[in-house]
């Protein structure tokens, strides 16, 4: 026969794994939103770290020189709206204007700017059809020599 304090135990550790794994998982996920989402209900977006997609807006980059550190605005192509963004962090390589990127942190409300912790910046690919490329010269870029 199972004694009542060790159901109590089991029950208690139980309870206890099911509430940090709540807890862990709720607090990892972190939502992909685009800049009109968060410019259109700014309180929404106050207190959870969120994901913002767009693209750098030209003549917004400001880089620090002696810092890790860049100022920029993230717009939406679509609406045209465009969001203040800090981030302090190493900056990729990749990172220029009407570059598309992928940002993560927390908006502030107060002085309406993105504070991001992370910034990846979308590589662009050097195998994309360009359209004013004739067909030929696109075929005999891409054949082997041997």
């Amino acid at each position: 026969m199972v004694r009542p304090k060790f159901l109590v135990a089991g029950g208690f550790i139980l309870g206890s794994l099911v509430f940090l794994m709540y807890n862990g998982i709720n607090d990892s996920m972190v939502r992909y939103h685009e800049v009109p989402e968060v410019l259109a209900q700014p309180t929404g977006f106050t207190e959870a770290r969120i994901r913002l997609t767009g693209q750098v807006k030209p003549g917004t980059v400001h880089l620090y020189k002696r810092q890790s550190k860049v100022d920029f605005e993230v717009y939406d192509q679509a609406s045209g709206l465009s969001l203040p963004v800090t981030y302090e962090g190493d900056i990729p390589d990749t990172f220029q204007e009407r570059a598309e990127v992928v940002i993560e942190g927390r908006y502030h409300e107060d002085d309406e700017q993105f504070r991001a912790t992370i910034l990846l910046a979308k590589c662009p690919s050097k195998y994309e059809k360009i359209d004013d490329e004739p067909e030929a010269v696109i075929a005999s870029s891409t054949t082997l020599n041997e």
